[in-house]
């Protein structure tokens, strides 16, 4: 079915059938477009065994030292992906808060297709820390330019729709892909990590109780990457549960609150103004830092549209009319590939591809005013 091979036991994947799948359009064309047949399987052997419902004694901060530490434990050479937004701040400042080395910053540059604000925010931010802090560590500035999203195409022909995750934009910028560019981020074993920090916590208000989950769409944007997440943790899965309990409390000060808020501010429509609007204070409230010195975008989180898996994406459209001007031939296997994802969506409206799989939900505690 595809040339794309996933060598290590992650634990997030799709279940059709009791079989394991990293990519959603593989799942999709295995369940015939039937999504009663797809599962999406997030951490469920880890998260499963703990208790979401008691919030963890030791403070934020002394659990993101312990994270640093484990890490640092675990391997010989730390790499940090750094786009200086709120989710890589925070674990940077932890590190260098708590005087735990880190060997590497690793900085995506889509420059070729992208004017990236935060590009020269990230460089400059790791600069300083090894200006100031870790004299030995190196800044890796990892181009992903025409070049390598040409070649991606090209090598996989229309194999490329069965990429671990979803994004089938033209333009790739998911851990997956970029994590093949470079030769030394195929090596899983402990001598190397690369940290990656985009898991923020999800929860849900349903019938004034909330939940903790995770919408695949979420997950696929680091599934089967060679990462090690820093939230997301089954060695500190108290680090996810204690942010959890956190921003349930900020939902639960706003006067406004309600199912939909909830919703939105997470990101269900990362257009709408709400999402602007709370972005800064969301982030806050689940213990990230604040940034300084950073571009608007980052801190209103308006950078997540530029660079989401629309295909109306600024990226995205720069990319395609790259390659409709350039690359015929990688215009062909792109268009030809998307057409081959539409057989799957079985009649139903839309692209198949963007319908939410929510994973497993896990019971935290009732809505405060409800609470006995």
């Amino acid at each position: 079915m595809s040339k794309f091979s996933v060598e290590v036991n992650f634990d997030s994947y799709y279940l059709v059938d009791n079989k394991k799948i990293y990519s959603k359009i593989a799942a999709l064309e295995l369940a015939r477009g039937d999504f009663s047949r797809i599962k999406f399987s997030w951490m469920e052997d880890t998260w499963d065994n703990v208790d979401w419902t008691h919030e963890p004694d030791y403070s934020w901060h002394e659990l993101l030292k312990v994270r640093c530490q484990q890490i640092r434990d675990k391997y010989n050479y730390i790499s940090l992906w750094y786009s200086s937004g709120y989710d890589s701040h925070t674990m940077l400042r932890s590190f260098v808060d708590n005087n735990i080395t880190l060997d590497e910053i690793l900085i995506m540059d889509r420059s070729d297709f992208f004017d990236d604000p935060e590009l020269k925010y990230s460089i400059s931010h790791a600069k300083l820390v090894k200006d100031q802090y870790f004299p030995n560590l190196k800044i890796n500035v990892v181009k992903v330019d025409y070049r390598s999203l040409n070649e991606f195409y090209k090598s996989n022909g229309l194999d490329w729709i069965y990429h671990p995750g979803c994004s089938l934009k033209i333009a790739k910028t998911h851990r997956y892909f970029s994590t093949q560019i470079l030769p030394e981020f195929q090596n899983s074993n402990n001598h190397r990590c690369n940290i990656m920090g985009i898991d923020k916590p999800r929860v849900l208000l349903q019938g004034n109780k909330w939940y903790s989950f995770i919408p695949d769409n979420v997950g696929v944007e680091n599934m089967a990457a060679n990462q090690e997440n820093f939230y997301y943790s089954n060695d500190l899965p108290q680090l996810n549960i204690k942010q959890t309990h956190m921003v349930i409390r900020w939902f639960e000060s706003l006067p406004e609150l309600n199912e939909d808020l909830v919703h939105d501010i997470q990101g269900r429509n990362r257009s709408t103004e709400i999402h602007y609007k709370y972005y800064e204070n969301w982030n806050k409230g689940m213990g990230r830092f604040s940034l300084n010195n950073s571009d608007i975008t980052s801190i209103t989180g308006l950078h997540k549209f530029y660079n989401s898996n629309d295909e109306k994406s600024l990226d995205a459209i720069k990319f395609y009319n790259h390659v409709k001007n350039n690359d015929k031939q990688t215009l062909s296997i792109y268009t030809q590939g998307i057409e081959i994802t539409k057989q799957f969506d079985n009649n139903i409206i839309g692209s198949a591809a963007n319908k939410t799989i929510l994973s497993k939900q896990y019971y935290i505690k009732p809505l405060a005013s409800q609470a006995p």
